[in-house]
């Protein structure tokens, strides 16, 4: 039976079993962050380089975007689509067809394709079904507040609200969370599906991705501390003060343009080794959730491989 714990072993044994896959994942990342900040640089500046200078982001007059901006857009937007897509499936590969694993599960076909489109889709829908319930939320708020009259009654209903509408959207993800890692194990996209699948499994599901998602912000927060804790610090002490505040940003944007290039880079590696852990470890843990309820309906028979005999 699916439990915490059977759903967290499985994305686990990820870091256990296939380490390679999971540095090879971060070199993907590594050279995909290297490509995206010298097209960034060429476009903006006109140079290649691993940095962009500040001033190139800035619009040469107020309300006006930076020169070459829609240009970056236009390569960045796609090419993060693909990376997302060739990334999440490698993890989901990893998990849900450990048989398939050659070069680390990563691969560009029809998977990656569905993928691609299922995301562009959820973003769609997404967007618009927020606009709607934001909308919504917004009328019966100001409804609220025009029958009570403004008073204490009214503005708790209105919290009770928004707080039951923010829980609603926890819901709604938990139980839609399985769409991508389902889409690519039957190879069709099938929202009813997924829907079915974490039926009844909510507690489960949240709390799995509860303690993934501690975990991953405190790996992420640590990591942020450490390359930027003295500028956060400053940006603290100086509420209130905005010429300190000011300085304070300069300081930060100075060290960061002069910043030595082989020590950008290590920044960078960095960043692609914690990018790619959180990764596999969210990605990771809906795969496993997924295969678990799978199995647990007698759906996937493959209980007893043995990751160990996996290739990178």
């Amino acid at each position: 039976m699916a439990s915490v714990g059977s759903i967290l072993g499985g994305a686990f044994r990820l870091f256990r079993e296939r380490p390679a896959a999971i540095l090879i994942w971060a070199a993907v990342y590594f050279a995909a962050a290297i490509v995206m900040a010298m097209i960034m640089s060429w476009f903006l500046t006109g140079t290649v380089s691993i940095v962009t200078n500040p001033a190139a982001l800035m619009p040469q007059r107020p309300g006006a975007m930076p020169p070459g901006f829609w240009q970056v857009m236009l390569f960045i937007y796609p090419f993060t689509l693909v990376l997302f897509a060739v990334q999440i499936n490698a993890v989901f590969r990893a998990v849900l067809r450990p048989e398939d694993s050659g070069f680390a599960s990563l691969r560009l076909g029809m998977d990656e394709l569905r993928t691609i489109g299922l995301a562009v889709i959820v973003v769609i829908v997404g967007f618009i079904a927020m606009f709607i319930v934001q909308l919504l939320l917004m009328l019966a708020v100001t409804f609220i507040g025009m029958v009570s009259g403004g008073g204490a009654a009214g503005a708790a209903l209105a919290s009770i609200l928004m707080i039951a509408c923010f829980c609603g959207w926890i819901w709604l993800w938990v139980r839609l969370s399985l769409l991508f890692p389902l889409t690519f194990h039957r190879r069709k996209i099938s929202v009813d599906a997924a829907w079915d699948l974490a039926r009844g499994r909510f507690w489960t599901l949240f709390g799995a991705y509860f303690i993934v998602l501690l975990m991953m912000f405190l790996l992420i927060g640590a990591a942020v501390w450490g390359m930027m804790g003295d500028y956060i610090a400053a940006i603290w002490a100086a509420q209130g003060n905005e010429e300190q505040m000011q300085r304070a940003i300069a300081e930060f944007t100075a060290r960061q343009v002069e910043m030595p290039v082989a020590m950008r880079v290590g920044q960078m590696l960095i960043n692609s080794l914690i990018g790619i852990i959180a990764l596999a470890l969210g990605c990771g843990t809906i795969a496993s959730a997924t295969r678990e309820l799978l199995i647990e309906r007698g759906e996937d028979e493959r209980q007893t491989q043995d990751w160990s005999e996996a290739e990178i």
